[in-house]
């Protein structure tokens, strides 16, 4: 429905930009409507637009104290606030729906670590290659908080398929990035993180990781 009525809207619109009437077609409908069918009917689930995911201030509180926070704080944003915010919004928006799609039946748990373990190789990548250039240009004194942020607008800027099946929402990507950037190896260091230097800036002693 939401599909058709945004087909409605903009079709109505057009039609008034042209001085015609708004009229809509019986055909033009239908055909719509078939199509609109047919997108959705092999689709394993649906994603909710992140428009409709509310986040309140209460919950954005309750996450300020996360690893994956400090991970963003690292890297020296002028705009800090807003990427923090939009990074805690993505992380539960992402842990909403993942929850709603494994009580669906949508997804499996071999689902979710085949969409995690594909997420973190591709993060292996970049963060390599971008480690590799800022090591080359050395001598241009470039702060190694930019070498993170490179990393860390790249790896984001992606929607990874999920059970086979393409996303339309680049919070299930980006919230779950989040969450990996949340968890730690059995050393105590991040299993994935931005700055260059995230594994020692942030691994824990061997006492903390033992409790």
């Amino acid at each position: 429905m939401d599909a058709l009525l945004g087909w409605i809207v903009n079709t109505t619109l057009s039609l008034i930009r042209l001085g015609k009437p708004a009229w809509l077609e019986v055909t033009g409908f239908d055909t719509q409507l078939f199509e609109t069918i047919s997108a959705f009917a092999d689709r394993k689930f649906r994603e909710t637009a992140a428009s409709l995911l509310k986040v309140t201030e209460t919950e954005r509180a309750r996450e300020m104290g996360r690893l994956f926070v400090d991970q963003i704080r690292l890297l020296d944003f002028e705009e800090e606030g807003e990427q923090v915010i939009e990074a805690i919004d993505d992380f539960l928006r992402c842990q909403e729906q993942m929850t709603r799609f494994a009580q669906e039946g949508s997804i499996t748990e071999a689902d979710v670590r085949r969409f995690q373990d594909g997420l973190q190789q591709r993060w292996q990548m970049i963060f390599r290659r971008h480690c590799r250039n800022a090591t080359r240009q050395n001598g241009l004194d470039v702060p190694v908080a930019h070498t993170g942020q490179d990393v860390f607008q790249e790896v984001l800027e992606h929607r990874e398929a999920l059970a086979d099946q393409a996303t339309t929402q680049f919070y299930l990507t980006k919230g779950t990035y989040h969450r990996l950037a949340d968890t730690r190896g059995d050393d105590g260091s991040p299993s994935i993180g931005w700055h260059p230097e995230f594994a020692d800036r942030l691994k824990l002693t061997a006492s903390a990781v033992q409790q």
